[in-house]
């Protein structure tokens, strides 16, 4: 965040701790020594802010960690209060921003005197999307337990609250719609938004606008006499340019002011109580709690292990849960999603005996193989057999990312072959039970009364058995198809389970996707067979914890932190873990990912504990970011680089780890094609195939996300869009021509592409909003560049919906939307890479955005006959090289673009190398590092023989051939598989080159031939790292191994075939 002490607010890294005494001290984060290298000792600590604990009674719970988000620091304090305060704008003074600065302000989460919520866990920040809105809800969360008020039959269980602190297009609601048809004399109307019991901040400012059904817009303002005194989200909205109707819709973006400290308390944030809630007097106090701080995923739900206390289930062999949550603020809407109860198996009440029995039947085990499966999470013990594990607990914060959730749980049952371990879900599947017949009376066609059961685990399920057919439960209508059969539990709150408690048929526990589902139709059991639970139980898989010389793991008391595409933790032996995030079960059966199963590649233990275990009695535990895993232990803070590498050749996309193994690769692709001339039964019905080719001189890859990638396919003449499994999601090869942008004979089509950029923008076409997907091409063998885009429709809330424009196959059409103006005979410019620079200039008066196109070729300044020049350039090979800057675009108001004509404006073709002045060489690929560096653009440049960076024409530093031959490097000794350093004399070519995060540099030498060493007659290329001190190569692939007995040097890789001319690497964080 910003410096809130250092006079000019520059941004600084800080590491903010809360402690008992109320403070919020601030640390400089790992600041640098007088050398320039991180020295690990905190600056002189700073009380940044005072947080007041003393006016309210203390309570009793956890110390919990501030959050920093947009400059305001948010704390917990322990008497159940959370305090929100700017430092940043305190220290601005009000300079420079409009509206009146919010003021510190401090909210109780139970806002009645004398009473204090117990602070659990939290806060976590994020993201929801309001169901009822449409909004987009910046909230603070934490987790608490309010104070018992309600009389000896009320236990609370953990409480998750809600603060909304920012709110993006909140779509208002009119409080008289009569204002809509006769405008009132006060000359505005009031609207209400989401959250009326609380003012709108003034900073910074909000923002209204309102849109016709149409698409035409509606210039609104909030009335000034609302900031005389905003006491409440009731908003006057003053129209000052068109006119408001019934079907206008009318939407804010504005930040919550929860006012200063003495007059806040009033506002009780809005929470919601995990499920289940059961009486005292039922028996049962299973007293729920929060293990670790809830995790908000993608998809706006709360996923956390909550822990089950004072309960007897299966034994008190049962101890957790894992909880998913949906809540957006509003009680009301509130859903458990799902809520898988961590078992080991056990006995139950057999549901397929006697069904209408007034007792149970005799007791038969949860998981069985040849009725209903196995249910539970197993591990396979010493003899290499399964057992259940049982008292499993879940202490931490599980890990999200896309559609899995990890969790990390430790159990203390001596007889579990682990204390340790790490479990896979399914984030936000469908769980549905299908009957696959219709569940309507066949004479009269009436829905029939459906009902489900399973065995209750808050209580033991043989000792308080009742017969299935009376526990059952009925399943609401609004979960049923019933002329399908299909069940589909949306919230498992709204099943229960019904228990034998006191002599008594109560509700008590929900039901679990950990269990089977037994169905009952109109009282009358439905045959195991029949009922298709494939998309029910959503554990993907379950790691146990392998054994540390000879000796069991102690547990995990590490929350799991995903990086890349690894996630990351520590047991309590101090071993640090990496399990690929894609891991498939070894053993389906028992959904087990087996560590011992030699075909498992997907988990990575380190070989030797990083420290103890624990430090000053705690455990050791994981954080990650910026590609760094960081584990502190009693020993000190160490720090891992999680170097995973996405690497393009002639034929292949690969993932490369840090071990040198290749953890993915794809070589072909396929896609779905019509088939012409197939004759069909059902007239205009189309017949597609699937079409195969291989990936051919790939160029370029960037990945997107977990399975998607964007390729050059230079060989093929495409561009293309793949999943991990090779599936074409999107290609492009040609394109139209809507502009006549083109001059008559150019081709609509790609011919050789080299480089792609791709990014996505709302954006005006004839005053029609449309999410853009832009896609900047560089056209090799039609010496030119394109901008390539596909335009989707957008709704009145800023959905997007489908191709405005669809082709055949009903995807978006490809058209041409700026060409660069390169494609005359005397101008055939070989390009090689390219980039869109954003700059800010000024326009009539005013700030605008500018934008160019920055592109490296390999001939320019030669002449119309091609004859080359005789200066030798920077890297000393080759001459006529140069970057340049085209026009593109300018700002022409909000989501407006100009584009212009693609003229080259400017050129860098000659830099001072040690005060010589020396053209470029064939410039191969370029990163720009600051565009507005002090004596013009820094960039980092690729020729044929070196790589150098560039301050406006100064070489500040290179790379040449004879720096990389005496660079030392690691090598293996074929002969012994000793590890050993030397140097090689290898030729170089660098194709590719990325700055990472530590300053480093990885680079790709794509030279493939023989090498000047004789005992290394072939070279295929390789990917290396170095540091800009040119002294050692940290890291590189393939491996080179060296063979002393016979002199041979060979490259190998150590799980696939070499790499052939390697062309792009790009570290994946």
């Amino acid at each position: 965040m910003l410096d809130p002490k250092g006079g000019n607010l520059a941004p600084k890294d800080f590491v903010l701790v809360m402690a008992q005494d109320g403070l919020v001290h601030i640390f400089e984060a790992l600041p640098a020594d007088m050398t320039g290298r991180l020295s690990g000792t905190p600056v002189e600590r700073s009380d940044l802010w005072q947080v007041p604990q003393n006016d309210s009674p203390q309570g009793n719970g956890a110390l919990l960690p501030p959050v920093v988000s947009n400059g305001w620091i948010y704390a917990v304090g322990l008497n159940g209060k959370i305090y929100g305060h700017s430092p940043v704008l305190a220290a601005a003074g009000g300079k420079g921003i409009s509206g009146t600065p919010p003021t510190p302000w401090a909210v109780p989460l139970y806002p009645v005197p004398g009473q204090v919520a117990e602070v659990k866990s939290g806060p976590t920040f994020g993201f929801i999307k309001s169901k009822s809105s449409g909004a987009l809800i910046q909230t603070l969360s934490v987790v608490a337990r309010p104070p018992v008020t309600g009389g000896v039959n009320v236990v609370n269980n953990d409480n998750i609250y809600s603060m909304p602190i920012f709110v993006s297009s909140d779509r208002l609601q009119v409080m008289n719609p009569n204002d809509l048809i006769t405008p009132p004399s006060t000359g505005y109307i009031l609207f209400r938004n989401s959250f009326p019991s609380m003012p709108i901040s003034s900073y910074p400012t909000p923002e209204v606008w309102a849109t016709n059904p149409d698409g035409s817009s509606v210039s609104v303002e909030i009335d000034p006499s609302y900031w005389a005194s905003p006491n409440s989200g009731i908003v006057p909205i003053r129209v000052t340019s068109g006119t408001i109707g019934p079907n206008t819709r009318v939407y804010m973006t504005y930040a919550i002011d929860y006012g200063p400290a003495t007059t806040a308390w009033v506002y009780a944030p809005p929470s919601y109580e995990l499920p289940p809630k059961i009486w005292t007097s039922s028996g049962i106090t299973p007293d729920l709690s929060v293990g670790g701080c809830p995790a908000l995923g993608p998809n706006d739900t709360y996923y956390m292990g909550v822990n089950w206390n004072n309960t007897t289930g299966m034994g008190g062999s049962v101890k957790s849960s894992v909880y998913s949550v949906w809540f957006d603020g509003n009680r009301g809407g509130a859903q458990l999603k799902w809520n898988y109860v961590l078992h080991g198996g056990g006995l139950i009440p057999d549901p397929t005996t006697a069904p209408g029995s007034g007792s149970a039947s005799s007791p038969v085990p949860i998981s069985d193989p040849n009725r209903w499966g196995v249910w539970g999470i197993y591990a396979k013990n010493d003899a290499g057999v399964y057992v259940g594990v049982n008292g499993l607990e879940v202490n931490t914060s599980p890990a999200v990312t896309n559609d899995k959730v990890f969790v990390t749980a430790t159990t203390k049952d001596p007889s579990s072959p682990s204390g340790g371990f790490l479990l896979c879900f399914k984030a936000d599947p469908d769980f549905t039970i299908r009957i696959n017949r219709p569940l309507r009376d066949s004479t009269t066609g009436g829905r029939l009364d459906v009902r489900i059961w399973q065995p209750d685990l808050l209580t033991d399920p043989v000792a308080n058995a009742v017969a299935p057919v009376t526990a059952a439960q009925i399943v609401p209508r609004d979960m049923i198809n019933y002329d399908t059969g299909a069940i589909t539990i949306t919230d498992f709150s709204r099943v229960r389970v019904n228990g034998m408690v006191g002599g008594m048929v109560v509700p008590t526990n929900t039901i679990t996707p950990a269990l089977p589902v037994w169905v009952y139709i109109e009282n009358s059991p439905v045959s195991p067979s029949e009922v298709d639970l494939s998309n029910w139980n959503n554990l993907i898989w379950s790691l146990a914890l392998p054994k540390h010389g000879g000796t069991r793991c102690s547990g995990i008391s590490s929350s799991p932190v995903v990086l890349g595409d690894y996630v990351y933790f520590t047991c309590d032996d101090g071993y640090l873990y990496a399990v690929s995030v894609d891991a498939s079960p070894t053993d389906k059966t028992f959904r087990v990912l087996d560590p011992s199963d030699p075909e498992s590649q997907s988990w990575m233990p380190m070989r030797d504990p990083i420290g103890s275990g624990s430090s000053g009695g705690s455990k050791i535990s994981v954080a990650g970011a910026g590609g760094v895993v960081a584990v502190p232990c009693s020993s000190g803070l160490y720090c891992y680089g999680h170097s995973m590498n996405l690497v393009t050749d002639n034929h292949r996309v690969l993932e490369l780890g840090a071990d040198g193994k290749v953890a993915w690769s794809c070589d072909a692709v396929f896609e779905p094609k019509l088939a012409a001339g197939v004759v069909t039964t059902t007239p205009g019905e189309n017949v597609y195939g699937i079409e195969s080719k291989s990936l051919n001189k790939v160029m370029v890859a960037q990945k997107f996300g977990p399975s998607d990638y964007l390729v050059v396919d230079s060989g093929n003449d495409r561009v293309l869009r793949i999943d991990r499994g090779g599936q074409v999601t999107w290609s492009l090869t040609s394109f139209t021509d809507p502009r006549g942008l083109l001059r008559s004979g150019e081709p609509k089509s790609i011919k050789d592409p080299v480089d792609a950029r791709m990014w996505s923008e709302f954006e005006y076409q004839d005053d029609t909003l449309y999410y853009v997907i832009h896609t900047l091409v560089v056209d090799k063998g039609n010496f030119r560049i394109v901008d390539i885009i596909d335009r989707y429709t957008t709704g009145a809330n800023g959905q997007i919906g489908g191709p405005a424009n669809p082709d055949s196959y009903g995807k978006a059409t490809h058209e041409l939307n700026w060409v660069s103006s390169t494609t005359y005979r005397d101008r055939h410019y070989s390009f090689n890479s390219v980039q869109l620079v954003r700059t800010a200039g000024n326009l009539g008066g005013q700030t605008a955005e500018f934008n160019q196109i920055w592109a490296s070729l390999d001939n320019f300044g030669l002449g119309s006959s091609g004859i080359p020049g005789s200066t030798s350039s920077a890297g000393g090979t080759r001459t006529g090289g140069a970057i340049v800057s085209m026009k593109y675009r300018q700002s022409a108001g909000q989501f407006k673009w100009d584009y212009m004509d693609g003229e080259v404006i400017g050129q860098l073709s000659t830099v001072n190398v040690g005060g010589v002045q020396t053209p470029l060489a064939g410039t191969r690929y370029f990163a720009i590092i600051n565009p507005s560096g002090p004596n013009g653009p820094i960039i980092i440049v690729c020729d044929g023989s070196a790589i150098y960076e560039v301050s406006g024409t100064d070489v500040t530093w290179r790379l040449t051939e004879d720096d990389y031959r005496n660079l030392m490097r690691t090598v293996t000794n074929g002969d012994d598989q000793s590890r050993e350093r030397m140097k090689l004399d290898i030729p170089f070519q660098p194709q590719r080159v990325q700055v990472l995060p530590n300053g480093r540099l990885l680079v790709v030498n794509s030279y493939a031939g023989p090498t000047r060493d004789p005992s290394m007659p072939k070279f295929v290329g390789e990917v290396f790292e170095i540091d800009r001190g040119k002294t050692e190569i940290y890291w590189y692939a393939p491996d080179i191994w060296v063979y002393p007995s016979s002199g041979e040097k060979l490259q190998k890789m150590k799980n696939a075939p070499n790499l052939d001319q390697p062309t792009c690497a790009q570290r994946l964080y």
